[in-house]
């Protein structure tokens, strides 16, 4: 773009200007030792503003646990910048009233687009803790800035390049400098620089669609805005689940976080961004409707499993996960996953300190699998909705029965030891194996099914209140518990027991893994189990990542291509003598690229001894001799996989020599 346009842009009379308050409070925050007491006189200057800062404030928006009743006390609760992020987003609205509003520039969605990016971005530099959240917020509420600019100056011109980008808007950017010679990005950022706003704003703006060419400084402030894009595309995008891979394995990459629970992520966005939009006094349309998109990103996954047309169950299963949004498990009844996880952390904190008992018990139905292979879903339904109707009838009104997952359900029981427990145990174990269960509603399937289960047992002791640290600890105990009554033969009781002998199952069972909270180094050789996932495919990355995070105590990384992960490899300085670790490639990409990747990971002392896993579309047995030979430890067809997931998932653990496959 030349100095000519620029000028162009910037002399055109009609342009609109920052309020004198929002000047004013740039100039004065540039001096790093301005006090509270100027900022409150130049708020209270404009009472209008002050109002509308101080309904801000205490609105929902904040949730303040009492009234705010000055700016100066804003100022103390919330800190200078949070005040700063509200008079510039007050200040962006006003100085956009006066724009004539028009059929070619959608405001309602410029809008829409400005409130869930600032929201996102400040969630995420929350979560992150990468930069400021207020500064995440005042950027991804002004990024787009210039396409408001560059629409005032050209009207029909620009109106044009609205309409051939349509809904995609990294595509705008590139038909910007094809048809204008010049974006919106630099138009923006030129004008939060006339206007005298932070560096850090104004690079952030200027370099929002290309992250590449932004400086060290301001690297982590683009990035968390960049994520909160993707959240925001994620929230309206007609394919959502393309924006959650993304927003996944950017968290991951940029800053660790790639095990984030986006559902919930979306949801507090959405809810935020409602409420901002109304402070703010926008139009931006009706809030999305989370478990409806989450469907949606479900319907497409569904379509990448059909393509080996044997993912129904497995698809039921993600379709869970997904929509956590709810309390009542939809087939069976009883509670789903996120009432397990809300009531047994709320259950584990009240008995911990109150010195009371609780137990935990993990019911997993043995070999269920072959109830589906020979007598169809329905009749593997009907099994599960009895399983939790004798569940709920064995507990008493204080325990809580939810499905953990799958075949799999969970009980969480107060007030009682492990010995009460184990007792309650064999008694669900004997009610179910007792009596068959009843397939009269069932067509073409004989009128009695006997089916046994497996349990595992675990309780804090208020003897030893300190011995569990957390719910999750205390759930993987019994999970390890059930992995040892497994292993026993199934149909039986397995309690968890911290002062079992060495060659107990159920001591080894427990101390087979531990969690991680960082990546593995030359001294990680006795830490958890660490897979690898390098997924260039969306769907896959979605599947294979919530298949495998499901195991407990395994850590998870995602890499969209292999030159990232080999990358990000050769900074974690890892060591051969480390066989908890595992790399999982599915790569759509050159049947070349994944073997060059094999030789490249086999040619790294520190990775020779690792195990290595590729998935393959390719019918070519070449293909696979090819990989094998590069080094890979085993190859699979996609279609060898999708026949029976958690099989294939047992399969791969198992290359990990110490640890047996957790039970899920």
């Amino acid at each position: 773009m030349t100095s000519d346009q620029i000028d162009l842009i910037l002399s055109y009379p009609s342009i609109p200007t920052l309020p004198t308050v929002a000047v004013k409070l740039l100039e004065l925050t540039r001096n790093p030792d301005v006090s509270l007491t100027d900022i409150e006189k130049l708020v209270l200057s404009d009472q209008g503003l002050a109002s509308r800062v101080l309904r801000t404030i205490n609105s929902s928006f904040y949730g303040l646990e009492s009234p705010c009743t000055t700016i100066k006390r804003a100022l103390i609760l919330l800190g200078l910048n949070s005040v700063k992020s509200l008079v510039l987003g007050f200040s962006l609205v006003d100085l956009t009233k006066n724009i004539d509003d028009s059929a070619a520039f959608d405001y309602e969605a410029y809008w829409r687009r400005a409130i869930y990016s600032a929201i996102a971005a400040r969630q995420i530099a929350l979560v992150t803790s990468a930069c400021d959240s207020e500064e995440a917020f005042i950027c991804g509420m002004f990024q787009d800035l210039g396409m408001l600019i560059t629409y005032l100056v050209l009207k029909d011109n620009y109106a044009d390049v609205l309409a051939a980008a349509g809904n995609n808007h990294e595509k705008l950017a590139e038909l910007e400098n094809e048809m204008l010679g010049f974006d919106h990005a630099q138009i923006g950022a030129a004008i939060v620089e006339k206007w005298k706003m932070p560096s850090h704003v104004i690079e952030c703006i200027r370099h929002h669609h290309a992250l590449d060419k932004v400086d060290q400084e301001h690297k982590n402030l683009v990035q968390v805005v960049a994520l909160g894009r993707s959240a925001y595309e994620a929230l309206g995008n007609d394919m959502p689940e393309q924006h959650m891979a993304d927003l996944l394995c950017h968290s991951q990459e940029w800053f660790g976080q790639g095990d984030q629970d986006i559902g919930v992520l979306l949801e507090s966005i959405a809810v935020a961004a409602g409420d901002l939009a109304a402070i703010l006094g926008q139009d931006i349309g009706e809030l999305p409707d989370i478990q409806a998109m989450l469907s949606k990103a479900n319907e497409q996954m569904t379509m990448f499993t059909l393509e080996a047309q044997q993912q129904v169950e497995q698809l039921r299963q993600i379709e869970s996960d997904l929509n956590q949004q709810v309390d009542t498990d939809g087939l069976t009844g009883i509670g789903n996953r996120k009432k397990f996880d809300r009531m047994f952390t709320m259950q584990f904190e009240h008995c911990r300190t109150g010195s009371k008992p609780l137990s935990v018990l993990i019911v997993d139905a043995d070999h269920f699998k072959l109830i589906n292979d020979n007598h169809g879903h329905q009749a593997g339904d009907a099994v599960l909705v009895g399983l939790a109707k004798r569940l709920s009838d064995c507990v008493r009104d204080s325990d809580t029965a939810c499905r953990y997952g799958g075949e799999e359900f969970a009980l969480i029981v107060p007030n009682m030891n492990a010995a009460v427990a184990e007792k309650l145990a064999g008694r669900i174990l004997k009610s179910i194996s007792d009596v068959p269960f009843d397939m009269s509603g069932v067509e073409g399937v004989s009128e009695k099914l006997s089916l046994t289960v497996s349990i595992g047992v675990a309780a804090i002791d208020p003897a030893d209140p300190d011995r569990f640290e957390s719910a999750t600890q205390l759930l993987a105990e019994a999970d390890r518990a059930l992995y040892a009554a497994k292993d026993a033969g199934r149909n039986c009781v397995m309690v968890f027991n911290p002062n079992a002998k060495a060659d107990s199952p159920i001591e080894e069972a427990a101390s087979a893994s531990e969690e991680v909270s960082s990546p593995p180094s030359a001294s990680d050789s006795g830490e958890a189990p660490h897979i690898i996932l390098v997924v260039d495919d969306a769907l896959a990355a979605v599947l294979l990542h919530t298949l495998f995070r499901k195991l407990p105590g395994v850590r998870l990384s995602l890499f969209r291509n292999t030159t990232k992960t080999l990358a990000w490899l050769q900074q974690a300085n890892l060591d051969s003598s480390n066989d908890q670790l595992l790399i999982l490639c599915d790569l759509r990409s050159p049947d070349d690229q994944g073997i060059e990747f094999i030789r490249t990971l086999r040619q790294n002392c520190d990775l020779q001894n690792t195990p290595v896993v590729m998935v393959t579309t390719s019918d070519d047995p070449e293909v696979k001799q090819d990989y094998l030979a590069a080094g890979a430890d085993v190859v699979y067809h996609r279609l060898q996989i999708t026949s029976s997931l958690s099989k294939w998932r047992q399969s791969v653990f198992s290359l990990l020599s110490r640890s047996p496959a957790p039970a899920v």
